[in-house]
C-alpha cells in the first residue's frame, strides 16, 4: 500500500472516530437528560420513592451515561491518535516529494 493510500485510509478511520465520537455524545446527552428528569420529579413531586419504571429507566439511564461516557474517551483517543498518525504520514511524504523531485519531474 503507498503511502497516499495509508493517508487516506488513516484519515478514513479518524473521520470514523470522529463520527463515533459525536454518537456517543448524543447518547450521553439524552442518559443525562434522563436522569436529570428523574431526579426532577423525585425533588419536585416530594416522592420518597420513585416507581419501579422510573427506578428502571433511571437505572438504564445511568448505565448509558457510563458507558456513553466510556465509549467518548475510546473514541476522542482514537481520534486524536488517528489525526497524529495522519500529521506524521503527511510529513514522510513531504520529506519524499522534496527528496525525490527530480524524480518526479523526469517522471512526468
Amino acid at each position: 500500500m503507498s503511502r497516499r493510500n495509508l493517508s487516506f485510509v488513516v484519515q478514513g478511520e479518524s473521520l470514523k472516530a470522529a463520527r463515533q465520537y459525536q454518537s456517543a455524545i448524543g447518547i450521553y446527552r439524552a442518559a443525562k437528560e434522563t436522569v436529570a428528569l428523574a431526579e426532577d420529579k423525585l425533588v419536585k413531586g416530594r416522592e420518597c420513592q420513585l416507581s419501579s419504571a422510573w427506578q428502571e429507566m433511571l437505572n438504564l439511564a445511568t448505565e448509558r451515561v457510563m458507558e456513553a461516557e466510556l465509549e467518548k474517551h475510546r473514541s476522542e483517543d482514537q481520534h486524536l491518535k488517528m489525526i497524529k498518525r495522519c500529521g506524521q504520514l503527511e510529513n514522510q511524504l513531504h520529506l519524499l516529494k522534496r527528496s525525490q523531485k527530480k524524480s518526479i519531474a523526469n517522471a512526468r
